[in-house]
């Protein structure tokens, strides 16, 4: 994710009345850091990272500044360990199915986790892809993707749609949506962050 599309999203939470400076946000997917969380890290009071394999440990902890923490270990994992809380949650996930045995797919099961680590009032952004690639010939991720947004084909979503559906997720996970904001990624066609700022687990 390019540094000015960090940009809007940053603007977008500033322009809801939240102080950057005040946030702690966990970013689940963090690979290097580089495209995405180095960008924000600077701007916010603390980053823990979140990634899985070992060897990309010292590249990340280069790319973030002092105010951040790095944990190496699966994420599915270490939500379940956690007790703590974070102000943001960013899923900068795979645009695929992966894990053992593609035991996941995209943002689908993770999102469900937030209720566990998001404080009541937060915020939580999301890669979302409107025309995946390889669709036709990948059944097992054409299957999830058509269950998860509840439709028979899943090759061409329109974004009011999905902003909708994620509006309607959200809710009936106990959450009120403030405000949303859809982020043109210009590193891939038709992918989008969705950034939902969200109001009072009512769970």
């Amino acid at each position: 994710m390019a540094k000015e599309e960090v940009d809007i999203m940053l603007s977008f939470i500033r322009d809801a009345g939240i102080d950057l400076g005040n946030l702690r946000v966990l970013d689940f997917f963090a690979k290097d850091g580089y495209n995405l969380t180095r960008h924000y890290a600077p701007y916010v009071k603390h980053v823990t990272s979140w990634e899985i394999d070992e060897r990309h440990k010292e590249v990340l902890v280069s790319n973030l500044p002092l105010n951040s923490s790095v944990v190496i270990g699966d994420s599915y994992e270490l939500c379940k360990q956690s007790n703590d809380r974070f102000d943001v949650i960013v899923f900068d996930n795979p645009l695929a199915c992966y894990g053992e045995g593609d035991k996941y797919c995209e943002h689908f099961d993770c999102i469900e986790l937030i209720n566990d680590i998001l404080n009541q009032d937060g915020i939580v952004a999301f890669n979302v892809k409107l025309k995946p690639y390889s669709y036709e010939s990948n059944f097992k991720w054409q299957s999830r993707r058509n269950h998860f947004y509840n439709v028979k084909d899943s090759s061409n979503l329109e974004l009011r749609f999905v902003e909708g559906h994620y509006s309607d997720l959200l809710k009936n996970m106990g959450y009120s949506v403030k405000c949303m904001r859809s982020i043109e990624r210009k590193q891939e066609k038709s992918l989008y962050m969705i950034v939902a700022i969200l109001e009072g687990n009512q769970q």
